[in-house]
C-alpha cells in the first residue's frame, strides 16, 4: 500500500495555513471520568452552530476546510472531536454535556461515517436539541462491522496502535484515479497518526459492537444525505440500509468523493451545506467571504 511520504498538498495549502493561524484548538473537559474533547469553532456565536463530526479515522482537522469558507460566510461552524468513548450511550450523555458546557441549545449536526452514526444516535438521544442532520458516507447499524469481526471489539483495547492503524489503511483506496482523491487519502492518512491509541480503539470498539440508530423524529426536509457514487470503504449493504431507512431524505450524489469528499470535493459538499442550511432556517451574518484554495 503505497501513499505517498511527506507533508501532504491539502497541509501545504493555503487554506490548511489560514486555518491554522485563525481557528486555535481548544479542549474541554466534561466530565471528571473520561479525557478532553478538542474542537474548532469560528463564524457568528450568535447563530445556530453547524457541529461536525469526523469518522473513525478523522480528526477535527479534517474539517479545515468547511470551517475557513463557512465561516467566511457568516455561519457558526464547530469541527469537534470526541475522546475515548467506546459506546453509543456514553457518547451521546458526553455529547449532551458538551452542548450544555459551550451553552449550545441547539444544533444541526454534519457526521462522516461513524460520525454521522453517532449524531444520528444523539438526534434519537435528544431529538429536541438536534435541528436537523447532514450524514456524509454514514450508515444507521453496525451489524455488518459486528458480524464481520465478532471477537474484535472486546481486544481492541489493548492492540498496538500501529495494528490499530494499519487496519484503517487498509481500508483506504491506496490507488485513487483522482488526483484530488489521492490528495485526501494522504492527508487522512497523516492525521491518522495523530489520534492515540486509546481514541482509536474507543472509535474502532463502537464500530465493531452490534448497534442501531432508533426512530429519529427529524421531519424529512431537516436530514441531507450526502453520498459518493465511486469507491469507499462502507459495505454497500449498509447505504442500501440508510437509503431505505430514509426514503424521503434529500440526496447529493457526488459523482467522484471517495470516503473524503468533503476534503476532496469541499466546494461542493460546502455548497450542500450551505443549501441544507439555508433549507433550515439558519440565515448567515456575513463576515466576509474566504477565498482560499479549497
Amino acid at each position: 500500500m503505497a501513499f505517498s511520504s511527506g507533508k501532504s498538498a491539502p497541509s501545504r495549502s493555503e487554506t490548511f495555513k489560514f486555518f491554522r493561524g485563525n481557528f486555535p484548538a481548544v479542549s474541554i473537559s466534561v466530565g471528571a471520568d473520561e479525557g478532553d474533547w478538542r474542537y474548532f469553532q469560528g463564524g457568528n456565536r450568535e447563530l445556530e452552530p453547524l457541529v461536525l463530526l469526523p469518522g473513525v479515522s478523522g480528526t477535527a482537522e479534517h474539517f479545515f476546510k468547511q470551517i475557513s469558507f463557512l465561516s467566511g460566510k457568516g455561519y457558526h461552524v464547530i469541527a469537534l472531536e470526541p475522546p475515548a468513548i467506546d459506546n453509543v450511550p456514553d457518547f451521546c450523555v458526553s455529547m449532551e454535556r458538551l452542548m450544555d458546557r459551550l451553552s449550545i441549545r441547539t444544533a444541526h449536526f454534519f457526521g462522516v461515517s461513524l460520525g454521522g452514526f453517532l449524531a444520528a444516535n444523539y438526534a434519537v438521544y435528544r431529538p429536541t436539541r438536534v435541528s436537523s442532520l447532514v450524514l456524509c458516507n454514514s450508515y444507521l447499524s453496525t451489524h455488518i462491522f459486528s458480524n464481520q469481526n465478532p471477537l474484535a471489539s472486546p481486544f481492541l483495547s489493548f492492540v498496538p496502535n500501529f495494528f490499530l492503524k494499519n487496519i484503517v489503511l487498509q481500508s483506504f483506496d491506496s490507488n485513487p484515479v483522482l488526483s484530488q482523491i489521492a490528495d485526501a487519502v494522504d492527508f487522512a492518512v497523516e492525521q491518522l497518526d495523530c489520534i492515540s491509541q486509546e481514541v482509536l480503539s474507543s472509535r474502532m470498539t463502537m464500530n465493531c459492537t452490534s448497534s442501531e440508530v432508533g426512530q429519529m423524529r427529524l421531519p424529512t426536509e431537516a436530514i441531507t444525505l450526502i453520498e459518493s457514487l465511486d469507491r469507499t470503504a462502507r459495505p454497500p449493504q449498509l447505504k442500501n440500509e440508510l437509503l431505505t431507512r430514509l426514503p424521503d431524505a434529500r440526496i447529493a450524489y457526488m459523482k467522484s468523493g471517495g470516503d473524503f469528499p468533503y476534503l476532496a470535493f469541499s466546494e461542493e459538499v460546502n455548497m450542500y451545506l450551505e443549501v441544507h442550511l439555508k433549507a433550515n432556517g439558519v440565515q448567515p451574518i456575513h463576515a466576509g467571504e474566504t477565498n482560499l484554495d479549497e
